[in-house]
């Protein structure tokens, strides 16, 4: 009992690292425009029960990797990479957007604002 414990949680993590791995490989092509206009991930769902790339598991289920992949495509977003920050927009006209950004501390006291 014990081990297979162990085993769903190991796979939980596993899917929590390869959201966390394709999140960066998104946000990166999506900043780098225009030389990238983004990155599309393959294996969107698997043929059969196993631990694999796919974002929706066999049985239909969303695995970490869809929940990441559902937020990181909205049309106009702010990410931050390498401690800078982005907007990146796929809209066809301008867009106006003001970013107030906050850094707490882990009691939740505000420290600074910009």
């Amino acid at each position: 009992m014990r081990k297979s414990l162990n085993f769903e949680l190991e796979t939980y993590q596993s899917g929590l690292l390869q959201a966390y791995a394709v999140e960066l490989a998104i946000i990166a092509q999506r900043v780098a425009k225009p030389r990238s206009y983004g990155t599309l991930y393959w294996q969107f769902n698997d043929a059969w029960p196993a631990i694999s790339w796919s974002s929706i598991d066999y049985f239909g289920r969303w695995k970490p990797l869809q929940f990441m992949a559902k937020r990181l495509y909205p049309d106009v977003a702010i990410f931050t990479l390498h401690n800078k920050v982005y907007a990146v927009s796929d809209k066809l006209y301008p867009v106006n957007a003001l970013v107030i950004i906050e850094f707490f501390d882990l009691n939740g006291k505000l420290l600074h604002r910009v």
